[in-house]
């Protein structure tokens, strides 16, 4: 049996966003299948959320090769951000994720991404914020009032709307269905 390191020979090249930027625009899609297979391999990853989680491995790709290792990336999800987790060199611990003392997610991603930008802002930092939401936590009334309160504030954030819910569930929700006839043009 070959070793991880040839099985994922991109991915275990990487330690860090940084070493993912080194990479060819040409090499991301070959790191996308790399990363989808050890996802799908490792014992970790629950079968009732590896559809979510393999639906966010582009999207974590895109966002690690854009945005600088210095900017804040925040998702709502725990599940959703473990291919965020892999790239950000924390993939031996992805087995300890919900676990006491292990990986854990940041459910309030909207609010957690306006305070570090904030923050940002006032230590004179160049720093960005990226909040990763998912069509079932942008209805919570907490994301909405974090959106309310980000838009009256003039914070260096970005919200990125992650929405798994028809290639998981094979329907969407009405947020979902609403945003898609949106972008459809049909409203």
């Amino acid at each position: 049996m070959r070793s991880a390191n040839s099985r994922y020979p991109l991915l275990h090249a990487l330690e860090s966003p940084a070493d993912l930027r080194r990479l060819t625009v040409r090499q991301l899609p070959a790191l996308a299948t790399e990363l989808r297979s050890f996802l799908r391999c490792n014992d970790a990853t629950p079968a009732e959320h590896l559809p979510e989680v393999l639906a966010a491995v582009e999207l974590a790709i895109a966002l690690h090769y854009v945005f600088d290792t210095a900017d804040r990336i925040v998702w709502d999800s725990g599940h959703q951000a473990w291919p965020h987790e892999v790239l950000t060199g924390r993939r031996d611990r992805l087995r300890t994720a919900g676990q006491q003392g292990g990986l854990q997610p940041f459910c309030t991603a909207i609010g957690g991404a306006l305070g570090m930008a904030v923050a940002g802002a006032h230590l004179a930092g160049r720093q960005r914020a990226v909040a990763v939401v998912g069509d079932g936590a942008l209805s919570a009334g907490m994301a909405f009032e974090a959106l309310n309160h980000a838009g009256s504030l003039p914070a260096d954030m970005l919200v990125v709307l992650n929405d798994t819910d028809p290639s998981t569930s094979g329907r969407g929700s009405a947020l979902s269905n609403q945003l898609a006839q949106v972008l459809s043009g049909r409203i």
